[in-house]
C-alpha cells in the first residue's frame, strides 16, 4: 500500500513539473500531455476550450491533441456527443458537477473527461482499464493548474500580437515616434525618426540618451519636462530645438505620454512633429506679410485673416475650397455663416481672447466641410498693422484627420496592451508563480510582487538587479545554476531551467524551479532581454527526499534478504549484513546476541564496529538476565526495544561490558529453529 502511494506521488510530481513549462500554448501542452500519457499509461489526450459562441451558448472546441492526428470526432463519435454543445451557463455548471466522467467507447477503450477549471476540459483515453479513482481525484489540482497555464499562454500570445501591431502602427506614422526608459535611454525609435536624425537603429537603442538629440541650450528644459511627463498625464505638447547626427538643428513639437507597467511609470513615449515649416511661416506672417500673400495659396493648409469683428479679409484657396466658395465670395463673411451657432461663438471667443492678450492659440478640433467631417489642428495669432496695433487675427488650419485616426488606433492598441498585461499578471498570480524580466544589457531586473513574497522579502529591501538574485543562491548550487544560465544565453539551449535553493528573509533555504527564455537578441545574436518565472517547489523537494530515503531503505532490506537466503558461508554473509546495517544507520556498533539454551544468560555472537571503535565481543559473553530482568519481557511483548522508551531496559547487555559510553539504541528479537533467543542491536 505504501509503495502504491509513493508511486502515485511520483506520478503526480512528474506531471506537475511538466505543466507551465512554456509560454507557447502548443509547446506547453505538448510537454504536459506527453507527461500525462507516459505516467498514466494512456493512449491519447485531448484538450478542449469551453467558451461562449456569438449566441451566448457555451461549447467545447478542440485546441490540442496528442498524438497530433487523433480525431475524436472520427474515432469516438459517441464520446464527442458527451461534450458541451450549445449549453447555457446554468446547464454547463450542472454538467460539470458530474465530472470526472468515465466510460467505455465503442471499441472498448476507456475514456475519462476531466475539468481544467475555467479553461475547459481534458479527455484521457486508456486502452486497458480505468485510471485509479484516487489518482484521478489527486489530479484535480494539477488539472486546474494546466487550465490556468493554458489561459496564461493564450494571454501571452495575444499580448505578443498586440505588441507587434503597435510596433507596426508606429512604423506607419509619418512622424518621429520614440520610447525611453526611466533613465531617458531610447528603447524604441521608428524608422521615420531614424531617417530624420540620421542614426542607425543600433546606435539609438544601445544606451543612447534622448538628451543627445536636443540642442545644448535646451538641456535643462528637456530634463525638467521629462520629469513632469513621468509624473503627469495629458501634458500639453512643447516645442524644442533638436540636432541631427550631421549637426542640423530644427524645431519640433513634442507630444508625450507615460508608459505604464503594473500601474507604475516605466518610461516615456514621445511623438515629435517637425515644425520647421510652421516656424518659417509664422516668421513670414509676422515680418514678410506682403511676400506671404504671393505664395499663400501653395501652403497645404487653410490660411485666413480676420478683422476685429471676425470677418474674413484674406483667405487662401484651400480655405475657400473648404466652404465651396471662391476666395472673393468668402471675404466679408464670418464663422456664423458656416458653422452652428455654438461652434461659431467658441471661435469668436478664442479670437477675442487672442486680440486681448496677444497670445497664440493652438487647438485640435472637429469641423464640417464640403468633404465631410474632419479633424484640423488650428493655429491662431494676433494680426498687427504697421504700428503693431492688433487689428484682428490670423489663422492656419492643418488637416490632421489621418493623424487623429492613427492616434485613436494607437490608443486602442495601448488599451488592449494594458488589458493583456493585466490578464497575464492575473494568470501568473493564479498559478502561484513569480515573474522576472531581465534587461541583460543594463543588468536591471523587474521582479513581481509574488517573486518577493515567495522569499519573504519586502520590495524595498532588495535592489531590482541581477546581483540580488545571485546573492541569494545557495553556494553549493551556484556553479551549476550559472553554468546552465550561461549555456542558454549563448544559445546552446532553447530554455533556461534550474532547480536550486534561494535564501529567504527568515534565513532558510527554499527550493525554487526557475525557468526562462531569451526573448530578444540584437543583430549580433547577443541576448538583450529574457523573461521567466519562479515556482516554489520546496514541498515537492521534501516529498522527493522522503521518497528517496524510503527507496534506499527498501533496497537495503532487499539486499539483506538476498544475503541471508542461504546458510553457505554464513559467517561471511552475516558480517556483510551487519556492515550494511551499520553503514546505512551510521551507528558505532551492530550486535547479535544469542541466548544460552537454558535462557538465563546471553552471549555476543556477532559484532560489527565502525572505524575507530574497539570490539566488545570478548567482554559481552555470559551476561545473566538477572541483571537486566525487563529486557526479554519488553522484547517479546513489544517486538523491539528503543533506548529511552523503557528505563528498566536502557543500556541492555552492552551496558554491562565494562566499557563506558556505549548503550543499545534499538533491539529486536530473532527466533531460531530450536527457539534459541538472539538479540540484534544497534
Amino acid at each position: 500500500m505504501m509503495d502504491q502511494k509513493l508511486q502515485q506521488i511520483q506520478v503526480l510530481y512528474e506531471i506537475a513539473l511538466s505543466v507551465g513549462r512554456s509560454l507557447s500554448l502548443h509547446e506547453m501542452l505538448k510537454k504536459a500531455l506527453f507527461a500525462y500519457l507516459r505516467k498514466l499509461n494512456c493512449t491519447a489526450a485531448l484538450v478542449y476550450k469551453v467558451s461562449p459562441t456569438l449566441a451566448g451558448l457555451n461549447q467545447a472546441l478542440q485546441v490540442f491533441t496528442l498524438p497530433y492526428t487523433y480525431n475524436i470526432n472520427e474515432r469516438f463519435a459517441g464520446l464527442h456527443e458527451l461534450l458541451p454543445e450549445k449549453m447555457t451557463v446554468g446547464q454547463l455548471k450542472d454538467w460539470e458537477k458530474d465530472l470526472p466522467c468515465l466510460g467505455k467507447t465503442d471499441d472498448d477503450q476507456y475514456y475519462h473527461i476531466l475539468s481544467l477549471g475555467e479553461y475547459g476540459l481534458l479527455v484521457l483515453i486508456k486502452g486497458s482499464e480505468y485510471i485509479d479513482r484516487d489518482l484521478l481525484h489527486s489530479l484535480a489540482d494539477i488539472n486546474d493548474k494546466l487550465g490556468k497555464a493554458c489561459m496564461a499562454c493564450e494571454s501571452n500570445e495575444s499580448l505578443q500580437e498586440s505588441e507587434k501591431k503597435y510596433r507596426d502602427l508606429a512604423e506607419l506614422l509619418p512622424e518621429m515616434v520614440c520610447e525611453t526608459d526611466l533613465e531617458g535611454n531610447f528603447t524604441f525609435v521608428n524608422e521615420y525618426a531614424l531617417h530624420r536624425f540620421g542614426y542607425g537603429k543600433e546606435e539609438l537603442i544601445k544606451g543612447f540618451s534622448f538628451l543627445r538629440i536636443f540642442a545644448p541650450q535646451e538641456a535643462q528644459k528637456v530634463r525638467d519636462n521629462f520629469q513632469r511627463a513621468l509624473a503627469h498625464d495629458n501634458l500639453p505638447p512643447r516645442e524644442y530645438q533638436v540636432i541631427t547626427k550631421r549637426g542640423e538643428i530644427f524645431p519640433v513639437l513634442v507630444y508625450t505620454s507615460r508608459l505604464m507597467v503594473n500601474k507604475k511609470a516605466s518610461g516615456i513615449r514621445g511623438v515629435m512633429i517637425d515644425i520647421t515649416e510652421r516656424k518659417r511661416m509664422e516668421q513670414e506672417l509676422k515680418f514678410e506679410r506682403d511676400l506671404f500673400h504671393n505664395f499663400m495659396d501653395y501652403i497645404p493648409a487653410e490660411v485666413y485673416f480676420k478683422d476685429r469683428d471676425g470677418r474674413f479679409v484674406e483667405v487662401n484657396q484651400m480655405k475657400a475650397d473648404q466652404h465651396n466658395l471662391s476666395k472673393e465670395e468668402l471675404l466679408g463673411k464670418t464663422d456664423f455663416d458656416f458653422y452652428p451657432e455654438k461652434e461659431a461663438v467658441t471661435k469668436l471667443e478664442d479670437e477675442n481672447f487672442i486680440m486681448e492678450t496677444e497670445e497664440q492659440v493652438r487647438k485640435e478640433e472637429e469641423v464640417n466641410s464640403t468633404y465631410g467631417k474632419r479633424w484640423v489642428m488650428t493655429y491662431k495669432a494676433p494680426r498687427y498693422d504697421q504700428d503693431m496695433e492688433v487689428i484682428g487675427t490670423v489663422g492656419l488650419s492643418l488637416d490632421i484627420s489621418d493623424r487623429v485616426l492613427m492616434e485613436r488606433k494607437l490608443q486602442r492598441s495601448e488599451i488592449r496592451l494594458r488589458e493583456y498585461t493585466e490578464r497575464l499578471e492575473s494568470a501568473l498570480i493564479g498559478s502561484n508563480a513569480g515573474l522576472w524580466d531581465w534587461n541583460i544589457k543594463t543588468g536591471n531586473v523587474f521582479y513581481s510582487d509574488r517573486w518577493y513574497a515567495m522569499l519573504g522579502y519586502p520590495k524595498t529591501e532588495l535592489k531590482p538587479g541581477l546581483e540580488t538574485w545571485e546573492a541569494l543562491i545557495h553556494p553549493e548550487d551556484k556553479p551549476a545554476v550559472m553554468r546552465v544560465l550561461t549555456m542558454h544565453l549563448e544559445g546552446e539551449t532553447e530554455f533556461y531551467r534550474s532547480e536550486h535553493r534561494l535564501k529567504t528573509k527568515a534565513g532558510q533555504w527554499k527550493w525554487i524551479l526557475d525557468t526562462g527564455k531569451v526573448t530578444e537578441r540584437n543583430e549580433k545574436g547577443e541576448p538583450v532581454r529574457a523573461v521567466g518565472t519562479h515556482i516554489d517547489i520546496d514541498q515537492l523537494k521534501q516529498y522527493e527526499l522522503t521518497l528517496q530515503q524510503n527507496l534506499d531503505q527498501q533496497e537495503l532490506l532487499s539486499e539483506i534478504a538476498l544475503q541471508l537466503n542461504s546458510l553457505v558461508d554464513f559467517q561471511n554473509r552475516i558480517d556483510q549484513v551487519l556492515n550494511q546495517i551499520g553503514n546505512h544507520t551510521g551507528v558505532s556498533r551492530v550486535y547479535i546476541f544469542e541466548d544460552a539454551e537454558e535462557g538465563s544468560v546471553t552471549n555476543n555472537t556477532f559484532e560489527w564496529c565502525n572505524k575507530g571503535v574497539e570490539a566488545q565481543i570478548e567482554e559481552l559473553q555470559g551476561i545473566p538476565y538477572e541483571i537486566i530482568p525487563s529486557w526479554k519481557k519488553f522484547l517479546f511483548s513489544e517486538g523491539r526495544v528503543y533506548s529511552g522508551e523503557h528505563p528498566g531496559a536502557a543500556g541492555g547487555p552492552a551496558s554491562h561490558s565494562g566499557t563506558p559510553g556505549h548503550q543499545i539504541h534499538r533491539c529486536v528479537p530473532l527466533v531460531g529453529e530450536r527457539s534459541v533467543f538472539r538479540l540484534p542491536g544497534l
